[in-house]
């Protein structure tokens, strides 16, 4: 190991087989590997090289390295350094050790005599203001205890002489400045890394030294020619008040110089001269002067006049004095923040940390920028910037003295005390501020800043609430010049600064200031270079306030009137809602004819039941609000499409389509700020200058130049380019919300819950995705659920208003027993092959797969996707060490564990390929098993697992989770049975009913059989009938025919008149004759039909007699036909559509396709289900499904508006019918086999 100021501290040789040995060694040094080292070495000690190490530490090095094991010799190559040296100023002196180290040790028992006094005393803390005292002086006496040991250690360093500068130690302060300069060197330390620290918890350590630094005592000007201001005319003080004001001349505004030993001397008199004088004061800005030069001669007594040498002093002190022991104390910061809560301050109201984290996040700061905080307070926005952009160099400004001394005990930089007042040096890039809101102020503070703004710097501002309302001339000037900027004006929610103590309104600013503008001859230049051949400036301003126009036009009317009706309809993509008068004699869009008494507005969506609004503006406010959120729950899913290129500059419309792809909704929030929406929308392009700085069109002058170009530009919580938006999209920085509750129902539901909760609810991982909807009392509500906390806010209607009505909030409290959903699974998995299992872990609602072909295990917490966790087993062997890992079991474990840590409003559900896998015996009634999907269970598996159970146990005796297993076991047995028993129960039963299905449809053909029969008989009787009544008939006719013909030929000889009249009265005979034959025919084909169709028919009736009967028959019908006319009103076609469609038992239905409580229950469309009985309750009718429940009785009730008829079931035989109502008749007793026909007739029909 070598040293030379050249080349630092170098390791040389075989270094390779004690690399891990050189890796542990930490103190005093530390060694680094490079390969760029003089040939022979390998490591080194980082920024040694250039500086002085001492012998004592080099040997301390080599010391620890032999420790290691490393076998070691130190070259040393530098100045010898003798140990108590002391600088040239002091060397003179001899110091006293002894009596130093007594008035160390003097200055210890004092504070620690203190300390136990502060202890012991009692104190009144009846109030907030004097418990915080309290508190503070019981922690500043823990504080004074261990810093009495620390000065205690350090005098028996000073009295031993052996170290170099610790033995100079004196008194308190100087130790308090060493810790002070560690602390500072640990702060430096962490902002190199870009790592962030909590000075109340972390300690310096040995790595920290390094970064201690010693700088000489500055002073700004006006300091300066403060304190030579106050020392004028002081009597003897003339050639100090020349050296202070020489000072000052040399020095700038706010840019601070050092000062020479003689500059020192003379502030210091002038001071204590002041001091001295009567009438006199100090003033304020020359106390911090003063400070920084007593802690920089705090230290040159100590023999510290460089970097090297405090950094030596902190080593000693670390390695003597500094003990690990802490005070067991509040934090001073802390505590003067307590107090802070309670001071009025003018002016002074803390940023919250959920605001504070979203303004620095909108500020997009980057490493190196020059960022400044001007109103500071007690460091809230500071304190976000620095852990969250470590690498940033950080300036703040602050008035309140007793702000600034928190801000300074914390390590920040302050450069200066008044905003309005001050002068940078060079501009800065970040600017993010909470002014004061005080008589204007924030207006004066807004347009400051906005002048020490650097080209292309960007401003995050909090403004009072209505400033683009203001009237008065500055903030109209102020908003004017922030519209040319392209700024973006956000109100934020009432109640943001609650936790504060003020309920005023706010706005958020964003400005992000243009490039630098060429001077007056790069301006002449530029206006001959040739302009653009396409871009207009005034024609793009133009085109931007028509789009604006076009775009955002507030009179915009979505609803659209039915022609020749007073109903009205909204529609978006295919779904569409109609809104008409609850009267209506005819059906009209949605809307079914109705008459309602009272005013009312109705509000109707197929598929959907009617939702009833008052006829008042607030009335049709919540309808139109109500409508929104049916279009936003209707519409379906956008089948992906390739993304859209990014639109040229000028190509507004074309920015429109690609930001309706990116953010359909557009609405956004951010990952820290999950329930703070973002509104998405165009902003004006920004032309784009050659050297890379921008301006938006609205405020760029001149014409645009050839090798300008434009940038399309989106705001979304702030103005960003394209590029941008759509990277941090795809990063999750942004995410894209797609509810099923409209953005404004969202937002008006957020107003509700105060800002401190809000931040809460985002920490624990609930988003704008969690917002519920349900329908209580014929009404609509929306809530948000903390399960966490256990507490629901809301609910509210859709237009924002919180729920009055009595009997809403009834129902929704007695519905507060919230179910998790069951999402859907990863492509490639269904619930036919998989077990999900929903629970709450954390406050977080997730979800575990367990795909059983693959066996991959799959989780998914809440807003998240799915992600791939490896595969796990069924089932596998019990390990010592981690127990049996397999699926089953961890599974089982983890409910068991998380059951007593979840809410009881909350129970977890288990769907899918469960059975074999978990039994619902493990968990009682408090987990929700759905039916599974598969059928197969073993039930000696389930005892062999049993037996290994038993004997793991005994052969481990001291395994705390075997024991858990044994006692499941014989619960999981019981289980198994019953269920097989079950399963064999409704096997028989199907059996039997598909024989008896079988038997019936025997009989059924049997008597089909003997009906036809029986038909084709009485087709044949009654042909015989007809052939035998036509024999008489003709017979008679014949006979009738020869006496015509006898008494014919006897009167031949009679007179032409007489023959004629036989004529006559022949043909009227003939006539009569075959009338009587056709009249016996037609009445015997009758009777002969009627007696194949009856069954049973056993007499006979007259034509006549019948076609009386008949007639009689059809004379009553039609008049009670007609009756019945006259008392009801003929069934219309939509009613006879009801009365066939409505729900019997034993139909087969399923669910409809946008049903919410099938979304609830994690039921499928498409499955269907058995009516097991239909009830009416009020007006409303439900159906109880047959859901594979354990217990049937427990099945829930579903309201028939969120079912489907699939079919019917078989109606009962015509014969079984007949049958059934023969018995009916019979009277007496009826028998056992009888009882039990009738009762499987009820249960089959």
């Amino acid at each position: 190991m070598s040293y030379s100021k050249a080349e630092g501290v170098l390791l040389c040789g075989e270094t390779y087989p004690y690399k891990e040995a050189i890796k542990r060694v930490r103190e005093p040094f530390r060694f680094q590997f490079s390969r760029r080292l003089p040939k022979g070495c390998a490591w080194y000690v980082r920024g040694s090289r250039g500086k002085a190490v001492s012998r004592a530490e080099l040997d301390r090095l080599a010391e620890a390295l032999v420790a290691e094991g490393v076998p070691v010799v130190t070259i040393f190559d530098g100045p010898p350094v003798r140990a108590g040296a002391v600088p040239a100023s002091k060397a003179g002196r001899r110091p006293d050790n002894a009596k130093r180290a007594a008035k160390l040790r003097g200055i210890a028992d004092k504070a620690e005599a203190a300390a136990e006094k502060e202890l012991g005393a009692e104190r009144v803390e009846n109030t907030a203001r004097r418990a915080s005292m309290a508190a503070n002086i019981r922690e500043r006496a823990e504080f004074d205890r261990v810093l009495a040991r620390t000065i205690r250690r350090a005098a028996d360093a000073v009295e031993a002489g052996e170290l170099e500068y610790v033995s100079r130690l004196s008194s308190k302060a100087q130790v308090e400045a060493l810790d002070l300069a560690l602390r500072r060197g640990m702060w430096e330390r962490a902002r190199k890394e870009g790592r962030s620290i909590d000075y109340r918890f972390e300690q310096p350590t040995l790595e920290d030294i390094q970064y201690v630094k010693l700088s000489r005592p500055w002073a700004r000007k006006r300091e300066l020619e403060e304190l030579a201001q106050a020392a004028h005319r002081l009597h003897g003080l003339g050639e100090e008040r020349r050296q202070v004001l020489a000072a000052a001349m040399r020095g700038s505004a706010e840019q601070g110089l050092e000062l020479s030993d003689a500059e020192m001397a003379a502030v210091l008199k002038l001071a204590r001269a002041v001091r001295k004088a009567d009438g006199r004061e100090l003033p304020w800005s020359s106390k911090d002067l003063l400070e920084r030069i007593r802690e920089f001669g705090r230290f040159v007594n100590l023999g510290v006049t460089t970097t090297e040498q405090l950094q030596a002093a902190a080593r000693e002190y670390v390695g003597c004095c500094r003990g690990k022991e802490e005070a067991r104390r509040e934090d001073p910061l802390a505590a003067k923040k307590r107090e802070l809560r309670f001071a009025k301050i003018p002016g002074y109201f803390p940023t919250p940390l959920e605001l504070g984290e979203r303004m620095v996040e909108l500020a997009a700061i980057r490493p190196g920028m020059r960022v400044l905080e001007p109103s500071a307070g007690s460091g809230a926005i500071a304190e976000v910037i620095r852990r969250r952009h470590p690498r940033a160099v950080l300036e703040v400004i602050e008035r309140q003295v007793s702000l600034r001394e928190i801000l300074r005990g914390e390590g920040f930089e302050l450069v200066g005390d008044d905003f309005t007042s001050f002068e940078a040096a060079t501009p800065y890039d970040r600017i993010v501020m909470n002014p004061p809101f005080e008589k204007r102020q924030d207006v004066e503070h807004i347009e400051r800043a906005l002048t020490l703004l650097a080209p292309g710097g960007r401003l995050v501002a909090i403004a009072a609430g209505g400033l683009e309302q203001r009237s008065d001339r500055k903030s109209r000037a102020l908003v004017e010049k922030l519209g040319k900027l392209g700024a973006s004006f956000e109100t934020l929610p009432s109640g943001t600064f609650a936790e504060s103590g003020t309920q005023v309104q706010t706005v958020l600013i964003v400005a992000a200031k243009p490039g630098e503008r060429k001077k007056e001859r790069a301006m002449a230049k530029k206006s001959k270079s040739k302009a653009h051949p396409k871009w207009r400036i005034a024609a793009l301003k133009d085109a931007w306030k028509a789009h604006t126009k076009r775009v955002g036009d507030p009179s915009r009317v979505d609803w659209k009137n039915i022609p020749k009706t007073s109903c009205f309809v909204r529609e978006s993509g295919d779904a569409s809602v109609t809104l008409c008068p609850a009267i209506q004699k005819h059906a009209v869009g949605a809307c079914p004819p109705i008459d309602r008494a009272g005013k009312q507005f109705m509000l109707c969506q197929v598929d959907e039941e009617l939702e009833f609004f008052p006829a008042r503006n607030e009335g049709v406010l919540d309808a139109s609000a109500e409508a929104t959120n049916r279009l936003v729950r209707g519409r379906k899913a956008a089948a992906p499409t390739a993304p859209l290129p990014d639109p040229a500059g000028d190509d507004l419309e074309g920015l429109e389509r690609v930001l309706d792809q990116l953010a359909p909704t557009r609405i956004v929030y951010t990952k820290s700020m999950p329930l703070a929406p973002l509104y998405v929308k165009a902003s004006p392009p920004n032309v784009v200058r050659p050297n890379g700085s921008e301006v938006s069109i609205l405020g760029w002058p001149g014409e645009i130049s050839a090798d300008e170009t434009l940038r399309p530009m989106v705001s979304a919580g702030g103005r960003m380019p394209l590029v941008e938006f759509r990277d941090r999209l795809v990063s999750g920085e942004l995410t894209v919300y797609l509810g099923n509750v409209s953005p404004r129902t969202v937002s008006a539901l957020l107003e509700h819950i105060p800002g401190h909760r809000r931040a809460a609810l985002g920490k624990a991982g609930l988003t704008m995705h969690d917002v519920q909807y349900g329908r209580f009392a014929g009404r609509s509500v929306y809530w948000l659920h903390d399960h966490e906390a256990q507490e629901t806010y809301g609910p509210v209607l859709a237009s924002g208003k919180l729920v009055k009505s009595r009997a809403i909030l009834n129902q929704f409290a007695s519905a507060a027993k919230l179910e998790l959903p069951l999402p859907d699974l990863p492509k490639g998995m269904s619930l036919d092959d998989s077990v999900l299992v929903a629970m709450l872990l954390k406050g977080r609602r997730v979800w575990s797969a367990w795909h059983r072909p693959t066996q991959a295990v799959y989780f998914k917490a809440e807003g998240e996707e799915w992600t791939n966790r490896g595969s796990m087993p069924l089932r596998g062997k019990w390990r010592t060490k981690g127990g049996f890992p397999d699926f089953q079991h961890r599974m089982a474990m983890t409910l068991l564990e998380q059951l007593p840590n979840m809410p009881r409003t909350v129970t977890p559900r288990v769907a899918g390929a469960w059975l074999g896998v978990l039994f619902p015996s493990d968990f009682g009634k408090k987990v929700t098993f759905e039916p599974p999907t598969n059928a197969t269970l073993d039930v000696e598996t389930t005892e062999e697992q049993a037996r290994e159970y038993t004997a793991l146990a005994f052969e481990n005796p001291d395994d705390n989770v075997l024991p858990i297993w044994v006692e499941l076991a014989p619960k999981r047995i019981k289980w198994a049975r019953a269920w097989v028993r079950k399963q064999e129960r409704v096997r028989k039963k199907a059996e039997k009913a598909e024989k008896e299905e079988k038997m019936a449809a025997k009989t059924k053909k049997k008597t089909a059989t003997k009906k036809a029969s029986a038909k084709k008989s009485a087709t044949k009787k009654g042909t015989a009938q007809k052939a035998t009544a036509k024999k008489p008939a003709t017979k008679k006719a014949s006979t009738k025919k020869v006496a015509t013909k006898k008494a014919t030929a006897k009167k031949a000889s009679t007179k032409k008149a007489a023959t004629k009249k036989a004529a006559t009265k022949k043909a009227a005979t003939k006539k009569a004759a075959t009338k009587k034959a056709a009249t016996k025919k037609s009445a015997t084909k009758k009777s002969a039909t009627k007696k194949a169709t009856a069954k049973k028919a056993t007499t006979k009736k007259s034509a006549t007699k019948k076609k009386a009967a008949a007639k009689k028959a059809s004379t009553k019908r039609s008049s009670a036909k007609s009756s019945s006319k006259a008392k009801a009103p003929t069934l219309t076609n939509k009613d006879l559509r009801a009365w066939k469609s409505r729900l019997r038992r034993r139909d087969v239905v399923r669910f409809r396709k946008n049903s919410r409580i099938a979304t609830g229950l994690g039921v499928s469309p498409s499955r269907e289900f058995v009516v097991l009985r239909v009830q009416t309750l009020g007006d409303q009718t439900f159906a109880v499904l047959d859901l594979g429940l354990t217990d049937p009785a427990a099945a829930p009730a579903i309201p028939v508006g969120h079912l489907v008829l699939v079919k019917r079931p078989e109606a009962m035989p015509e014969d079984i019918r007949n049958c059934a109502a023969r018995l009916a008749k019979l009277g007496g007793p009826i028998s056992e086999a009888t009882q039990q026909i009738m009762a499987e007739l009820a249960r089959r029909y």
